[in-house]
């Protein structure tokens, strides 16, 4: 991206699924990065970071995108410490893959290749439109 546009990455960090590591390398780049201006997490621990920016103050100043929704991510999309979050839309994955195995099984269909679902980009402004989804 860079050259492309002003967003310079200033690092990328494993959580290895771990909310109190995702606690403690947000708590690592707010303090390495005190002009940070953004995080994208790419798992369901979005919501330890958002409690460690809000815990330092920063929630006005560092736009946080996660990933996933779930009732307590959409209570931090509500009061605006997080800005939007990616849903992967989980039931119909798991639709899509009950049908793609049953027809294999059954013979009434030869494998196909990479099967994709759109994932959809969720902000305060829709948030309602995805209560069903998440309650």
């Amino acid at each position: 991206l860079e050259g492309h546009s002003n967003l310079v990455v200033k690092g990328v960090y494993e959580n290895q699924d771990s909310k109190k590591l995702s606690y403690a390398l947000t708590e690592e780049i707010i303090n390495k990065f005190p002009d940070i201006k953004g995080i994208y997490v790419t798992s369901y621990n979005s919501v330890e970071v958002c409690k460690c920016i809000e815990k330092y103050g920063r929630k006005d100043d560092i736009t946080v995108i996660g990933q996933d929704l779930y009732p307590e991510l959409a209570e931090y999309i509500i009061n605006g410490g997080l800005q939007a979050t990616f849903h992967q839309n989980p039931v119909v994955q798991g639709e899509m893959a009950v049908k793609i195995l049953f027809d294999y099984i059954t013979g009434s269909q030869e494998p196909m290749g990479d099967v994709y679902v759109m994932p959809r980009l969720v902000l305060r402004s829709n948030l309602e439109c995805f209560e069903e989804e998440y309650q």
